[in-house]
């Protein structure tokens, strides 16, 4: 459960402390009975259980000998000894383990004779298809009634999974990974190897009822059982910024508002300064909160951050559903506190729902063997934001996607009204990109296990956003199309970005601005030059960077590398 395949002698080593450790814990039967409730069988089938009901179409106690003998001989190789792959290969592993029967005084010589004639009848009731999410399930079930309930209950579980996206999940995420693998090859020449094999998860929900829609939690859940998108807690970088900027909102600010983006040092707790830095490693001058949210500034993220105070965002935080724990300093604005997977997508969901927050879940019902409802799952819902907030916010982040840091989208042809952020670590160890449209919010994650850096500028634009696209593209390809909805207290204005304040035609620049009502500039911009649109163009100047499509490769906006140590 908790160790690679790689076969090495520290990996030995601590699979020894480990078995030691479960010695002291265990008796043997209880070793043995946690093994067959785990261990693969072939074809998506873990444990005793589900092989029986895979193989045989019955339960385990159920099974006759030369049934049991056969699943039994299994773990060896499970899918080159499987009866549907090679039913004589089968056939002769299931003699083997009937002999040791014999030799071992478990079965009469006639009986195991008789069950070595007996013919292989496979009958199919199920397919795990989606075992990540399945294990996540099981995990559920076996916390909340037992083992003994779950493999001899007779249990009626029904999940939320959708299994259209999943199937589309697990392929965008194959390909993904498969392109920045090539990416990854490509850049460090002839020296790549199987070392440069890549992780990755996703996870889909519906942001109105909290329902877990896909799960992918790695490549292959045969090679490892660890579950990426529910286990593994990384730093997100800059997919964290939303929580500063919604925090930001809440407590007087406007999109509208300017901080100057100039170098700034700030002191740490261990007394030493230290100076955050740009992606670009430049400077912008005086900067729309919107744009340094699109384009994923990070002097004035933590300026903003420095102004409305950590214990104010980590409060907020709690509420968006991030269990933490979060570093209660001005590195909280990059992302540097460690998350889930799913508490991010479930977190920006707060946005596509209006301000509410609906608790993932993945059961809609458990039965028992009579009928009997043990568990039902409706939507448990909470106010996070006020919806106007949730809608500036919601504005912002559609600039991301239509103009910022994960513009690629665009140009990979996914049209529907979305928004989302963009994320990278420190190093380039983790990629992510969180994004939604009214009905379905979706995140994805891509790194190295073992937290290796994947090289300069793999970004969450780079590689993580095309996997977003891909899967988005095809989920909602029949969906009907939805904007986001405007609520009541939502007032447009025309302003100047560079001052702020409405527009007139004295200014250069105008935007259309989103605010609260009764936030509006009141004052007219005095910039005494001619009147000129803000265009997309100018939005995004002067930053560079790359951009990894599933097939072609393409320039687009920058993306979001965090310095969340020495770079301060």
């Amino acid at each position: 459960l908790f160790l690679t395949s790689e076969r090495t002698i520290q990996r030995k080593l601590k699979e020894a402390l480990l078995a030691i450790q479960i010695e002291r814990a265990y008796k043997k039967e209880e070793i043995l009975e946690m093994y067959l409730n785990q261990v693969y069988f072939g074809h998506g089938a873990w444990g005793a259980e589900q092989a029986a009901r895979f193989y045989f179409g019955k339960h385990a106690e159920e099974l006759t000998l030369p049934e049991c003998a056969l699943i039994a001989g299994l773990p060896h190789a499970p899918n080159a000894d499987s009866p549907r792959t090679d039913p004589e290969r089968a056939r002769s592993r299931r003699n083997v383990v009937l002999a040791k029967m014999i030799e071992n005084g478990l079965v009469e010589r006639s009986e195991a004779e008789e069950a070595k004639q007996a013919p292989i009848q496979l009958r199919q009731t199920e397919i795990t298809n989606a075992p990540y999410f399945a294990a996540h399930v099981r995990k559920h079930l076996e916390e909340a009634y037992g083992a003994q309930a779950i493999y001899r209950g007779g249990l009626s579980v029904y999940t939320t999974l959708n299994l259209r996206l999943q199937t589309l999940a697990q392929r965008a995420l194959e390909q993904g990974l498969g392109a920045a693998e090539g990416l990854l090859r490509e850049r460090r020449g002839a020296a790549a190897d199987g070392s440069l094999r890549l992780q990755g998860a996703l996870v889909a929900l519906d942001p109105r009822t909290g329902a877990i829609l896909a799960m992918v939690g790695g490549r292959s859940f045969r090679e490892n059982e660890f579950n990426r998108a529910t286990q593994m807690k990384r730093q997100p970088g800059s997919s964290f910024k939303p929580v500063i900027y919604a925090t930001g909102l809440l407590n007087g600010h406007t999109p509208a508002d300017l901080i100057n983006d100039a170098p700034e040092q700030f002191p740490g707790k261990d007394g030493k300064m230290w100076m955050p830095t740009n992606f670009e490693r430049k400077n912008f001058g005086m900067t729309p909160l919107r744009r340094a949210l699109a384009l994923s500034r990070n002097v004035v993220t933590v300026k903003l951050l420095n102004r409305v105070g950590t214990h104010t965002v980590i409060a907020l935080a709690h509420k968006f559903g991030y269990a933490g724990p979060f570093r209660d300093d001005l590195t909280l604005a990059l992302g540097t506190s460690e998350v889930g997977l799913l508490e991010m997508v479930s977190a920006f969901s707060v946005f596509a729902n209006a301000g509410v927050r609906a608790e993932p879940h993945a059961i809609r019902l458990v039965k028992d063997s009579q009928g009997n409802i043990l568990e039902q799952n409706r939507p448990v819902l909470a106010s996070v934001l006020p919806p106007p907030v949730a809608f500036q916010m919601v504005s912002i982040l559609e600039d991301t996607i239509n103009r910022g840091t994960a513009s690629v989208i665009r140009r990979l042809g996914f049209t529907r009204p979305a928004a989302g952020k963009t994320g990278s670590t420190n190093d380039f160890t983790d990629a992510w990109f969180i994004g939604f449209t009214p009905s379905l919010v979706c995140g994805v994650w891509l790194g190295f296990d073992d937290r290796r850096s994947m090289g300069k500028n793999m970004t969450g634009g780079l590689i993580a956003a095309p996997v977003w696209a891909a899967f988005m593209s095809e989920a909602l390809e029949h969906a009907t199309l939805e904007d986001f909805e405007k609520p009541n207290g939502i007032v447009t204005a025309l302003i100047d970005p560079e001052s702020g304040l409405l527009a007139t035609k004295a200014c250069r620049k105008t935007f259309p601005e989103v605010f609260v009502e009764g936030t509006a500039p009141t004052r007219p911009c005095t910039l005494e030059t001619d009147t000129r649109r803000f265009t997309d163009e100018e939005y995004g100047k002067n930053e560079e960077s790359s951009t990894l499509m599933l097939q072609p490769i393409a320039p687009h906006g920058p993306d979001d590398r965090q310095s969340q140590e020495g770079g301060f």
